[in-house]
């Protein structure tokens, strides 16, 4: 457990495994892989990892003092740029070369500056229902190749999945699931398309139990199973 008052540098954190606790102002926010914080300059905040480790990628910066580094601390969720930047800094830190530091310098720089403009609409109780449902959103984007529940997904961010449900259908005109298995299909018939991986590598690659499980929820909404509609984009 880690508590300040006035927190003495700037500091992001990617979570890749695992749950990270932020407590501030009497709530409590638990982040969970595809998700990070921004923890400003003389922010007020509490850490903790009560029942789960975490693993991630944290960034320090301790020299620039002024402007966006000093504030609140904000949560967010990480979009492709953010994952990229973070799987590019640990590939550094696990095989460094010459300049690696200044590679990793331009990196993490990189990562604070996305990380604060994806924190830019923080997650604030005064934030717009269609704030909310892009939020949850982007979350699902993230998460597409993860195998989570939608429920799961959203359970980082801090309005209760009713309340995100609600938003989203409004906004979207479907539910949070509906969405995420309409954009997991679409990946797989992009991946039929466009590569000659196997129905069970793509069934692997986002999430699916198996690839039977694959086939079932393909046939449902395309109308026919992924190889035959591999075999009529071939035709």
């Amino acid at each position: 457990m880690f508590t300040t008052t006035a927190y003495d540098h700037f500091q992001v954190i990617c979570i890749t495994e695992g749950q990270l606790h932020l407590r501030l102002a009497g709530t409590e926010q638990v982040l969970t892989p595809g998700t990070g914080v921004v923890l400003r300059i003389g922010s007020a905040f509490q850490l903790a990892c009560p029942d789960v480790a975490y693993r991630g990628v944290g960034v320090n910066v301790f020299e620039q003092a002024e402007g966006a580094y000093q504030g609140l601390v904000a949560a967010f969720v990480a979009d492709r740029a953010v994952h990229t930047l973070a799987t590019m800094i640990l590939q550094e830190v696990a095989q460094p070369d010459a300049g690696t530091d200044q590679v990793l310098e331009g990196l993490g720089i990189a990562l604070c500056w996305h990380a604060l403009r994806l924190a830019g609409a923080s997650s604030l109780p005064s934030d717009t229902p269609s704030d909310w449902a892009e939020r949850a959103r982007q979350a699902i984007l993230a998460t597409l190749t993860t195998g989570r529940s939608v429920h799961d997904v959203l359970s980082a961010l801090p309005l209760s999945y009713r309340q995100l449900a609600r938003h989203f259908s409004a906004h979207f005109g479907c539910s949070p699931k509906q969405y995420q298995q309409h954009c997991r299909l679409d990946e797989v018939k992009r991946l039929l398309r466009d590569t000659p991986l196997s129905i069970t590598t793509i069934a692997h690659e986002y999430g699916y139990p198996s690839s039977q499980h694959l086939c079932t929820e393909f046939h449902r909404a395309v109308g026919c199973t992924p190889v035959a509609y591999r075999r009529q984009l071939r035709k």
